[in-house]
């Protein structure tokens, strides 16, 4: 409900939540993505970010910041000023420099 298992817990924090081992499975979901020359950044991310913007919005910030570090903190800074109201964490990595 509401993007949360029982209304409560994050789906993304669900695993190895005993209380809710009744309803929430222990065998986490994976996916592969098989980068190409056209991928240039990775942003890992919590949903204190993607609750608050969209995958263009997070692109958008942190593509003309050169520095990763610095463009995860701006990153942060940007989820924070749009009101997320959740705990914030992001990582930035740059696969490859575009000017």
């Amino acid at each position: 409900m509401h993007g949360r298992v029982n209304a409560v817990l994050a789906v993304t924090r669900a695993l190895g939540d005993h209380r809710m081992k009744d309803v929430i499975s222990g065998k986490p979901h994976t996916s592969e993505t098989i980068l190409t020359d056209e991928n240039e950044i990775v942003v890992l991310a919590c949903d204190g970010v993607w609750d608050v913007m969209t995958d263009q919005e997070v692109i958008e910030t942190v593509r003309a910041i050169e520095d990763p570090q610095t463009a995860s903190e701006v990153l942060v800074d940007r989820a924070i000023e749009k009101g997320s109201e959740d705990n914030i964490s992001a990582i930035v990595i740059r696969i490859k420099n575009v000017k």
